[in-house]
C-alpha cells in the first residue's frame, strides 16, 4: 500500500500542525512533511502531495485564499484541508470562502488519521458523516458534522483523549524551513488542553475536559526545541527579558539575554501538583538559564483553599516566570456578567503574592462589552487605575472591546439590529464599536490608545496618567 504524501504549511510557529503531523506519522497514515511558508519554488511539483494541510486563525483569510488558489493552479487534484481556530469557530463559512475541500473543527489528530484511512476505502465519502467536526461538500452545499448541543450552551467540538495526547510525541525531524527568517519571537508549547471555565467571551476551542501532558513529555519538548535552536534549525529571538525583575539576590539576571518559552495552555496551573513537579525538574536543566518561562492562568488556579499557594509562589520567586493573569476586569459586575471564576478579593490576593516575587507580570484586561454604559466604563477604568497604582510591577495587556466570536455567550446575546450589520463571518473576528453609543465607543478608543503602552514598564505610568485625564 502506497502511503499518501501529506504536506503541512506553517506561517509561524507550527502550533497544532506539529501535533497533527507527528500523530499522523506515528500512526503510519502518511508520508508527512511540515514546511514553513512561503514554500520553496518547485516544492509542490516535486513532492506532489496528495493532501495539503493549513492552519487558519484571525486575520489570515486573504493569505489562505491565495495559497489555496496557488495549490489549485499547480496541483488541481490535491486535497486541501484547513484546521485551527477559525476552522473551529466557522468551519462551513471557511470552507465556502477559501475553496478548500475540508475543514476540521476541534482537535484534529485522531479525526485526520481516520479521514486518511477512509480515503483508501471504496466509497470513502460515505464515511464522512461518521467524522465529528469535519466540514465538507455534500449534495452541492457545505455541511459540518455537528457535535451534540445543549440548549443555551456553547457547542463543544471534538477533543482527543488524554491517552492520545500523552502517547503523541512531537517529531522534531518533521520541521523544515524554520532556519529561514523572519525570526520567531518565542518557543510555543502546549502542556494540555481544555478549561473548566465558562467565560462568556470564550469559544472553548478545546472543550471543558482538562487533558494534560506528563512532565516528562513537556521537558522532552523543551530539550528538542532547544537542540534545534542550538543547531540553527529554528530561529528564535533573544532579549533581556528579566530587565524588570527587581530582586537584589539576582543582579546579573537583568542583563542576561534569553528567549521566551511560552507554555500557552488555557490554564497551566489547573494541576498545581504537576506544575510544581515541572518547576522542580526544569530548574536543574541547562535550559533554565537560556529561557524565561511564560504561562497563562486564572487567579483561582494559584490559590489553595482561598490563599496563595505557598509552594507555587516560592517557585515563581525562584524562576521568575512571566505569569499572565486572565483578570479581564476589576469591576465586580463585569466579572459576574462574564462568568469569571474569580472574585476581586481573590484577584487582589494573587496580585499581592506576585508582588512578593519581585518580578513583572501581566494582567489581561477588557474595557467593555456591548452592555457597557458610560458610567460603567468610567468606573471600570478607575478601578483598573487604582489597582495599577497599588501594583507597580503589573503590566496591562488591554483589549478595547469584546469580540463577538461565534457560539459564545456574548455572540448569542446580540440583537437582530446588531447582527444585521454582519457582512461575512470575518466580522466576528473584530470588535464592533458601531454597536455602542458613539460617546462610549469614542471614549473606549481614546483609552485604548494609551493603554496599549501600559504593557511595557517603561511607558506604563505615563499611559496610566493619560488615561486618568480622560475619565475625570
Amino acid at each position: 500500500m502506497v502511503l499518501p504524501r501529506i504536506l503541512f504549511g506553517s506561517v509561524g510557529w507550527p502550533c497544532g500542525l506539529h501535533e497533527v503531523a507527528s500523530h499522523t506519522k506515528r500512526r503510519g497514515a502518511g508520508q508527512v512533511r511540515l514546511i514553513r511558508l512561503p514554500w520553496p519554488d518547485g516544492l509542490l511539483r516535486d513532492f506532489r502531495p496528495h493532501v495539503v494541510g493549513l492552519r487558519v486563525e484571525g486575520g489570515q483569510l486573504p493569505a489562505v485564499q491565495e495559497l489555496v488558489r496557488s495549490i489549485r493552479r499547480v496541483l488541481p487534484q490535491t486535497t486541501v484541508v484547513l484546521g485551527g481556530p477559525t476552522a473551529t469557530s466557522h468551519p462551513v463559512e471557511l470552507l465556502e470562502t477559501t475553496g478548500a475541500d475540508y475543514c476540521f473543527a476541534g482537535d484534529a489528530e485522531e479525526c485526520f488519521v481516520r479521514f486518511l484511512e477512509a480515503a483508501a476505502e471504496i466509497r470513502s465519502r460515505d464515511r464522512l458523516p461518521e467524522m465529528p467536526g469535519v466540514a465538507y461538500r455534500w449534495a452541492g452545499r457545505a455541511v459540518v458534522n455537528l457535535p451534540p448541543e445543549e440548549p443555551g450552551k456553547a457547542r463543544i467540538w471534538p477533543g482527543i483523549s488524554e491517552a492520545i495526547l500523552r502517547e503523541n510525541r512531537l517529531d522534531w525531524t518533521l520541521l523544515e524551513g524554520f532556519e529561514r527568517g523572519p525570526v520567531l519571537d518565542s518557543v510555543y508549547l502546549t502542556a494540555g488542553r481544555g478549561c473548566p471555565g465558562r467565560c462568556g467571551f470564550c469559544t472553548q476551542l478545546h472543550g471543558r475536559a482538562v487533558r494534560t501532558k506528563t512532565v516528562d513529555q513537556i521537558l522532552e519538548e523543551i530539550r528538542e526545541a532547544d537542540r534545534l535552536i542550538a543547531r540553527g534549525k529554528l530561529l528564535v529571538s533573544r532579549w533581556p527579558l528579566y530587565e524588570h525583575v527587581h530582586d537584589p539576590r539576582m543582579p546579573a539576571l537583568k542583563r542576561r539575554p534569553v528567549r521566551w518559552l511560552s507554555i500557552f495552555d488555557e490554564d497551566f496551573f489547573l494541576d498545581r501538583k504537576r506544575a510544581v513537579d515541572f518547576f522542580r525538574r526544569f530548574a536543574i536543566m541547562p535550559q533554565a538559564r537560556r529561557y524565561r518561562l511564560s504561562f497563562q492562568t486564572n487567579p483561582v488556579s494559584l490559590l489553595d483553599h482561598g490563599e496563595p499557594d505557598g509552594e507555587l509562589f516560592a517557585w515563581f520567586d525562584r524562576l521568575k516566570p512571566m505569569i499572565q493573569l486572565g483578570a479581564e476586569s476589576f469591576h465586580p459586575e463585569m466579572l459576574e456578567r462574564w462568568n469569571k471564576r474569580h472574585t476581586l478579593d481573590r484577584l487582589e490576593k494573587v496580585l499581592d503574592a506576585l508582588d512578593g516575587t519581585r518580578q513583572d507580570y501581566t494582567v489581561f484586561h477588557i474595557q467593555a462589552d456591548y452592555h457597557t454604559t458610560l458610567v460603567e466604563l468610567r468606573e471600570s477604568t478607575r478601578l483598573l487605575l487604582e489597582t495599577a497604582r497599588r501594583h507597580p510591577a503589573m503590566r496591562i495587556a488591554s483589549s478595547p472591546l469584546m469580540i463577538p466570536l461565534y457560539d459564545t455567550d456574548i455572540r448569542r446575546q446580540l440583537t437582530r439590529p446588531q447582527l444585521a450589520s454582519i457582512r461575512d463571518f470575518t466580522d466576528f473576528e473584530r470588535p464592533h464599536p458601531e454597536w455602542l453609543v458613539p460617546a462610549i465607543a469614542d471614549l473606549i478608543d481614546r483609552i485604548d490608545e494609551h493603554l496599549q503602552h501600559a504593557l511595557y514598564p517603561t511607558g506604563r505610568d505615563r499611559a496610566l496618567a493619560e488615561v486618568a485625564s480622560l475619565i475625570r
